[in-house]
């Protein structure tokens, strides 16, 4: 049996970067809803995850990014926002999350 190298998983977000809604808020999603792609934080068995929120005509669905934030940084983000790891909900990307996306996956 060959032995193969352990590649990293990784998503091209350059396919879809004119698709990104940089400026999208959870609260807003049904009042103002455009389609497209967005960044939250899916808090779930008080574990945060960084995930590409895809924003449909009638549905939305997540996908977990192969490379993550530091933990802080998404703790303080969902701390900011009123939340906890307590409870199973997503939360908006903040601009340290957002900076950080743009530096590290971009």
């Amino acid at each position: 049996m060959r032995e193969t190298e352990y590649k990293e998983p990784t998503m091209d977000l350059t396919k879809i970067e004119d698709k990104l809604l940089w400026d999208f808020k959870l609260a807003e999603e049904f009042t103002n809803r455009k389609k497209g792609f967005a960044f939250v934080i899916d808090v779930y068995s008080k574990n945060p995850q960084l995930t590409l929120y895809k924003v449909g005509e009638m549905l939305s669905s997540t996908k977990f990014l192969p490379k993550q934030p530091p933990v802080e940084m998404l703790v303080r983000a969902v701390e900011e926002q009123g939340g906890s790891l307590d409870e199973n909900n997503l939360f908006d990307a903040n601009d340290e999350v957002k900076s950080w996306i743009k530096e590290n996956l971009m």
